[in-house]
């Protein structure tokens, strides 16, 4: 027991060190832990912000489409108004009929 007395303060010290030791040495390891994951959260996040950047862009695109096909769909319909309107055929004198006649039995003489 004397020795235990006079020793006292170097025991304690002793088992605090010993502690003190496996505290650091756990908060080392736990620290690197923290570290990889905080490093795929970073990561993650990234990943998340590009996601969105590129659903913007196809947000954008398809109201971009969405514009081309409905004047795409009045094209149409104004030339299939166009196309049941029928442009008026311009009449034809006699002299400028005859000369058609004229010009065709001369082809027909050449060949």
């Amino acid at each position: 027991m004397k020795t235990i007395k006079k020793y006292w303060m170097h025991i304690v010290t002793g088992i605090g060190a010993v502690f003190a030791l496996i505290w650091i040495v756990a908060n080392y390891f736990t620290g690197k832990k923290l570290k990889k994951h905080q490093e795929k959260i970073d990561d993650n996040e990234k990943k998340i912000a590009k996601s969105e950047g590129k659903s913007e862009v196809v947000e954008t695109q398809r109201v971009k489409v969405k514009t081309d096909i409905s004047k795409t769909k009045q094209d149409i319909e104004k030339t299939e108004t166009a196309k049941k309107k029928r442009a008026p055929r311009n009449k034809k004198t006699t002299t400028q009929s005859k000369q058609n006649i004229l010009n065709k039995t001369q082809k027909q003489k050449k060949s």
